[in-house]
């Protein structure tokens, strides 16, 4: 994902999903990308969260916005995940941010 303070995952989180993923061998596993692409590929399901927290305005949002434009879900980008992949939004959904559908 983008780089920066704002965007980086803890250490912890990352720990505690290692712990998780060993519980079982179908329990998944927990892989840090730096392109959406490489994320979704052959992926069954893509998720997206909400890239912005309630009250982020103006020119804070737009440069939010402008970091995060690379990862938007969008039909080029499912085309690199399974063709029977499902597509899920954390809500609120708001289309033409993180996903364009």
């Amino acid at each position: 994902g983008p780089k920066g303070e704002d965007f980086a995952i803890e250490q912890s989180v990352l720990d505690e999903c290692t712990k998780l993923s060993a519980v079982s061998p179908n329990a998944g596993t927990v892989q840090v990308c730096d392109t959406a692409e490489e994320a979704v590929a052959g992926a069954d399901f893509v998720y997206a969260d909400s890239w912005m927290s309630y009250g982020v305005q103006g020119e804070q949002r737009e440069k939010r916005f402008n970091q995060l434009l690379p990862y938007q879900v969008n039909a080029a980008l499912m085309k690199h995940a399974k063709p029977s992949a499902k597509f899920m939004n954390c809500l609120p959904a708001m289309r033409g941010d993180e996903q364009t559908a």
